[in-house]
């Protein structure tokens, strides 16, 4: 069966550069140096990733059941 490790690592590795901003946001946010082109561009950021890896996951799912769906019709021919 094909796994699809790869796209799942890359998934997981743009939620943690979500996560990442979001503590460089914070502790901006901590340190009163508020300047708010880098937080609209650290938001951006945050959206990006997020909808990247929700992405990413979403197609290895859907492939997933695919390919197995795939398999499971080729064994009852």
């Amino acid at each position: 069966m094909i796994r699809f490790e790869r796209t799942r690592k890359v998934a997981y590795t743009s939620f943690g550069t979500a996560v990442f901003l979001v503590l460089i946001m914070l502790l901006n946010l901590q340190k009163s140096m508020v300047d708010t082109s880098l937080l609209s561009v650290l938001s951006v950021g945050v959206v990006l990733f997020c909808v990247i890896g929700v992405a990413l996951l979403t197609i290895v799912k859907d492939a997933e059941e695919a390919i197995h769906a795939v398999y499971a019709s080729s064994k009852h021919e």
